[in-house]
């Protein structure tokens, strides 16, 4: 349950940071409900293994979040 706050926690804070400065991060529009829990359900999923250090799971989330983070601009 912790990992799962601390995921979505990690999501939010994304998506306020992409949303601060829409002529630089693109669309505020785009960050909807949906798109969040998205991103939750994969970082939470059990595919990743439960996430701990170090594990072949939490590498994927790593990179999933750092891929995101290209993708809206970020450097």
């Amino acid at each position: 349950m912790r990992k799962s706050f601390v995921s979505l926690a990690a999501l939010a804070l994304l998506a306020v940071s992409h949303a601060q400065d829409r002529s630089k991060f693109g669309n505020f529009d785009a960050i909807t409900a949906a798109r969040l829990r998205a991103h939750l359900e994969f970082v939470a999923s059990d595919l990743l293994e439960g996430r701990d250090t170090p594990s072949r799971g939490q590498d994927v989330a790593a990179l999933y979040v750092a891929t995101q983070l290209k993708l809206w601009g970020v450097k």
